[in-house]
């Protein structure tokens, strides 16, 4: 971000971006685009049910209502035990001390796939610690599983992870690496609190709202901060500002990054013919020759994106 402040004791400008693409392409976290799911409503179901761990299947559903529901339209339903047809999330319930709870891919890619999640509810062999607390450690482990199931990565593996979290990359990158770098996340291993104690951080909840509803207006202070559209997509920028001690209006210019300009005040609608990164500046200035200017990083990404990945990883 650059910043110029000419005369910041008359001066005193704060510029919010409120970035409104049309459906599905601004988000913060880590996420893989191309595993979104095209519908709100996800069934589920479990591999191996039987009366034994039915506590235990009530307080993994339970939890994921309290998380990813609860602040989202998606809809998980069914939960009921798995036919050879079943679609959606298919759950294994296993104790193995070669892998742990984990999913087979992210989201769409565990579509209908046998065993396609699995979570264990003994912890004899692994995550032992989890004896002492088995149903608080099924809702924070289901949590973070069932955001991995919604196509969203590890938020240690962005590029951006500082040094201070040494926790390695796992699992699958996301495509999408936008908004600062989450420690609260229920994603990221190196939350001080394990899978976040199961409660979505606002960057997740920003996160899950945006791909799957209802509608968000993500409003962030311009600090270094990124924007992503599809080509051809419209991207809506506001900005909302205050002035102090100016008599008279100021003026407006918008450079889009890509040779296009506006003088339109307060906001901005634009669409990008090619892909790329592209630098978007707002130069806000009065009758005196003050101004303040802020940058913020547009991604504009193929529809290609959306195509499904060959590769598939173990989790």
């Amino acid at each position: 971000m650059h910043v110029s402040l000419l005369k910041t004791s008359v001066l005193s400008m704060a510029i919010l971006f409120n970035s409104i693409a049309s459906a599905d392409v601004t988000t913060r976290g880590h996420v893989l685009t191309s595993t979104i799911w095209n519908t709100n409503s996800i069934h589920v179901c479990w591999e191996n049910l039987n009366d034994s761990t039915a506590a235990d299947r009530a307080s993994v559903r339970e939890a994921v209502e309290n998380s990813w529901e609860a602040n989202s339209n998606v809809n998980f339903f069914g939960w009921n035990e798995c036919e050879r047809s079943s679609d959606g999330i298919r759950i294994q319930v296993a104790d193995s001390t070669e892998f742990g709870a984990h999913v087979d891919g992210l989201g769409t890619r565990i579509r209908g796939r046998q065993n396609g999640m699995s979570l264990n509810f003994t912890y004899e062999n692994w995550n032992q610690n989890c004896q002492s607390s088995r149903r608080w450690c099924n809702e924070v482990i289901a949590v973070h599983e069932f955001g991995h199931a919604l196509g969203f990565a590890h938020e240690q593996n962005r590029q951006d992870t500082p040094d201070t979290c040494d926790e390695p990359t796992q699992g699958t990158n996301g495509d999408i690496d936008i908004g600062r770098w989450d420690l609260s996340s229920v994603m990221n291993y190196c939350n001080p609190q394990y899978n976040g104690n199961g409660e979505l951080s606002e960057t997740d909840i920003l996160m899950v709202r945006t791909f799957y509803g209802p509608e968000v207006q993500t409003s962030v202070l311009l600090d270094n901060d990124h924007y992503s559209v599809y080509v051809g997509s419209n991207l809506t920028i506001n900005a909302a500002y205050s002035i102090e001690d100016i008599v008279d209006s100021t003026s407006w210019l918008w450079s889009l990054g890509d040779g296009a300009s506006s003088s339109s005040q307060n906001s901005v609608t634009h669409s990008y013919a090619n892909k790329g990164r592209y630098n978007v500046t707002v130069s806000v200035s009065d009758s005196e020759g003050y101004s303040a200017d802020k940058s913020a990083e547009v991604y504009v990404y193929g529809f290609e994106a959306l195509l499904p990945a060959i590769n598939m990883m173990m989790f």
